[in-house]
């Protein structure tokens, strides 16, 4: 999607709030926000904390009791290669697999990609059904390297995009909707995962 690039505006995209209260602390950021044929000015964004919605919890925990509610270096470590082997598995066991569940994945990520309508949509879903096990859920992003690399260069392309739109005077609805073209397969394959798993819980 192409996202119409606001060159003449007069409106500031980072507005600072006109509210005060007397119960908070403020923050501020310098933030340029440029106009057509001017040079940049400076505006504030603001940011308060109000004090009195605080909730204070007593520590009534001795050193060793707080480290008990925690994991320690070695039990992450131990996580981490749990989690490795078992992707490892499951690779060699569906390499071949065409529908499989690394497989079925893979094709519905890269669908989505492309997809130019809801017809589209629901056509990938309808053919990249598989079977959700329990014990690989939450495991996709490790097995799916596709997916992985098209979404670490789509972040990127987001903070490139947001931080042009910003400098060119963009509106926030501008905005959104770029970012929201960006994320747009990630969005469909996360509901894609919850809806076979919905529907395999019934």
């Amino acid at each position: 999607m192409k996202v119409k690039q606001v060159l003449d505006t007069r409106r500031i995209i980072v507005r600072s709030s006109s509210s005060h209260s007397v119960d908070s602390h403020e923050s501020s950021i310098p933030v340029d926000a440029p106009r057509k044929g001017q040079r940049p000015q400076k505006i504030t964004r603001k940011l308060r904390f109000v004090e009195k919605y605080d909730v204070h919890h007593d520590d009534v925990l001795d050193k060793d009791e707080r480290i008990k509610l925690w994991y320690s270096h070695d039990e992450i470590i131990s996580f981490k290669a749990h989690t490795t082997s078992l992707v490892k598995r499951v690779l060699r066991y569906e390499r071949n697999i065409r529908d499989g569940w690394v497989n079925s994945l893979r094709r519905a990520y890269q669908g989505f990609c492309t997809a130019g309508n809801v017809d589209d949509v629901e056509y990938i879903m309808s053919q990249t059904q598989t079977f959700m096990r329990a014990a690989t859920t939450g495991l996709e992003k490790w097995a799916v390297k596709d997916m992985v690399n098209d979404r670490i260069r789509r972040r990127k392309q987001t903070w490139r995009t947001v931080s042009y739109l910003q400098a060119t005077g963009a509106s926030a609805d501008e905005i959104r909707l770029a970012c929201r073209e960006l994320s747009r397969p990630s969005c469909l394959f996360a509901h894609h995962i919850a809806l076979m798993m919905s529907d395999q819980s019934k």
